[in-house]
């Protein structure tokens, strides 16, 4: 189904529509439109999508244990032994 609605815009969005259709990128205004609007409903999806992962990674991280101070230098000095050994690299 077609629907038909008017709208409006400023001079600098009206010379862009005409510089992206007379480049043969888009077809017609409508084509501009469609295009403009199905770029806008992918980045509100994709926002929905890093805000659930975002708030599934806070709460995770919030049900975890904390660590003290040493053993977060313990496990930092394991993973920079692992790295050196790895590359060939000594402290």
């Amino acid at each position: 189904m077609t629907i038909k609605t008017t709208v409006s815009f400023s001079e600098d969005q009206d010379a862009l529509i005409e510089r992206l259709i007379a480049s043969g990128r888009f077809s017609s205004r409508s084509a501009v439109f469609q295009a403009g609007l199905e770029r806008l409903r992918r980045d509100i999806e994709d926002e929905e999508i890093e805000r659930d992962a975002l708030r599934a990674l806070l709460a995770e991280r919030r049900a975890e244990v904390p660590i003290d101070g040493a053993e977060m230098d313990a496990r930092l000095d394991a993973l920079f032994t692992e790295a050196e050994r790895r590359h060939g690299v000594a402290r």
